[in-house]
């Protein structure tokens, strides 16, 4: 059976909203990314955060990878992290 992509994530954890909103419309090379990480004490590992970025870009569109090892938000995962957000703010 083929995997079925969806259109947004049922469930996604704030860290990755945060990393989300990091990249942002013009985005960032992993090593910016990585430093992100860092300061926010991210457990996540290098390859996790990788695979994860490729797996939202592919699955979802919610993110971008114009050129090796560089990121972007698109706009529907800016829209997804403010609609995030707004929810969360709601309750």
């Amino acid at each position: 059976m083929p995997k079925v992509k969806k259109d947004t994530p049922r469930k996604i954890s704030p860290g990755w909203i945060d990393l989300i909103e990091h990249l942002g419309l013009d985005g960032k090379d992993f090593a910016q990314v990585q430093e992100f990480l860092s300061r926010n004490e991210s457990p996540m590992s290098a390859g996790a955060v990788r695979t994860g970025l490729m797996n939202y870009r592919k699955d979802y569109g919610l993110v971008a990878n114009p050129r090796p090892g560089f990121y972007a938000a698109t706009q529907k995962g800016m829209d997804f992290v403010s609609e995030y957000r707004a929810r969360s703010e709601a309750y």
